[in-house]
């Protein structure tokens, strides 16, 4: 599967601009990453066990996911802004460890 990635960051803006291509189609991209099962495969590091607390796809919904490790944990969450199936997904994603550093 090819995949290519751009990453726009503009210096002065608070926006972040993630667009990754891939070869396959997108109604299998879009749920890798609105079904909790798939979710939990897509999203790495594969060394890291992932429990999904909460998993709202859908614009105003949020979610929230633990990576574990040896006794460590890394929890993470975000607003989903705007959900257009197969085409697009607008949120935010945060890291508990750094508060407030919203991305």
């Amino acid at each position: 599967m090819a995949n290519r990635t751009t990453i726009t960051a503009e210096p002065g803006r608070q926006e972040l601009f993630i667009i990754r291509e891939f070869d396959a189609p997108r109604e299998f991209l879009f749920r890798a990453h609105t079904e909790p099962e798939l979710y939990k495969q897509w999203v790495g590091p594969n060394d890291l066990t992932m429990t999904i607390e909460r998993m709202e796809p859908i614009s105003g919904g949020s979610y929230r996911f633990i990576h574990s490790r040896d006794g460590h944990e890394f929890a993470f969450h975000g607003v989903y802004h705007e959900v257009l199936p197969n085409e697009r997904i607008i949120g935010t994603f945060e890291f508990d460890g750094m508060p407030e550093k919203v991305m």
